[in-house]
């Protein structure tokens, strides 16, 4: 249900970003890459596991400009990649628990946002304002099965998250000498669900807030069309859940930072 209410939130704000008597409306879509990274950590900061590699973003993006002041961005992209996973076996048996592991984690996912950009300072080539969000992002997290560095064999097992989350920040709009805009700002998430595939259980993380940011610069080859450059970090992270069935996902931080090309159509 509240993955329903989320989409539809989004879908309203899409519907109202297109709806204007005489918009500016630009579309892009392109290719990124980001350098990701997962980590695990127990209460007294000991590292579990870490995760690290890239990841491949495939993007849409599409801006609307209700008036000089407000405008409105949406953005689609979807995610996939391999990434080294440095942790150790959990398991019952104290002669079997914490040895090394060293694998290989697959991730796929899609998120979506819209987020509305209302401007106060406006110059005359430059303008500066707030802005302000929800989004939707939807993972899974797949762990095959191995071998850890003494040779027993480890089951695998999948995590799917859906996160539901808001974000609030600054932005500033460059049109000279370069077509430029800067988001920077705070994440928080509504909701995070996850749901682990053996044994079939529901966790909830509790989630904090994080920071953002994205830089992009516009590069027009002609009044219609473009290219876009892209820069942006972006960080997620939630404390330890509360336990069910005497399972509890620790303390999780996520942090990626990449770049993307985008082209207008």
């Amino acid at each position: 249900m509240r993955v329903r209410i989320f989409a539809g939130v989004i879908l309203l704000g899409v519907s109202a970003s297109c709806y204007a008597l005489k918009p500016v409306n630009e579309s892009f879509i392109g290719v990124g890459v980001e350098n990701f990274q997962w980590t695990e950590s127990a209460p007294d900061g000991t590292r579990y596991l870490k995760e690290s590699g890239q990841r491949y973003l495939l993007t849409l993006t599409s801006s609307s400009e209700r008036t000089a002041d407000l405008n409105y961005d949406f953005r689609a992209e979807i995610y996939v990649g391999g990434v080294n996973y440095d942790g150790q076996t959990q398991s019952s048996d104290p002669a079997l628990d914490g040895i090394p592991l060293y694998s290989t984690t697959k991730y796929t996912g899609a998120r979506t946002e819209i987020l509305f950009n209302r401007y106060f300072a406006t110059g005359q080539s430059q303008s500066l304002g707030i802005m302000g969000g929800i989004g939707l992002d939807i993972w899974k997290r797949d762990l095959p099965n191995s071998y850890d560095i003494q040779g027993h064999y480890v089951y695998g097992y999948t995590e799917t998250y859906v996160m539901g989350y808001l974000k609030l920040g600054g932005v500033w709009n460059s049109q000279s000498p370069w077509h430029q805009k800067l988001s920077i700002g705070v994440k928080y998430p509504i909701f995070i669900d996850e749901y682990i595939s053996s044994p079939s259980i529901t966790l909830n993380p509790n989630p904090t807030t994080t920071t953002f940011l994205t830089w992009q610069h516009l590069l027009p080859f002609s009044r219609k069309s473009a290219a876009a450059l892209e820069l942006f970090v972006e960080r997620t992270h939630f404390d330890i859940s509360n336990p069910v069935s005497g399972y509890a996902q620790p303390d999780s931080d996520m942090r990626a930072a990449g770049l993307r090309i985008l082209f207008s159509f």
